[in-house]
């Protein structure tokens, strides 16, 4: 089975959905976004658009440059 089948299935979390909320919300476009974190262009596309899922390693990368943390709640 493919990466983007197994995607699909999934239902997406709260991390997915809030770095996905803050890579569209950035004011970057998806090339200048990925020069500037390092992320592969189409890794980004193909996540924003729900056709994949990140590595773990692509979304901290992504997430320490949006300025965001991980931190539990309470």
């Amino acid at each position: 089975m493919s990466m983007a089948k197994r995607a699909k299935k999934t239902t997406d979390g709260p991390m997915t959905t809030t770095l996905r909320k803050a890579i569209l919300d950035c004011g970057m476009t998806i090339q200048a976004l990925a020069v500037a974190s390092g992320v592969q262009r189409m890794s980004i596309h193909r996540f924003v658009r729900g056709e994949t899922i990140l590595r773990f390693d692509r979304a901290e990368r992504l997430a320490v440059y949006l300025g965001l943390e991980l931190r539990k709640k309470g």
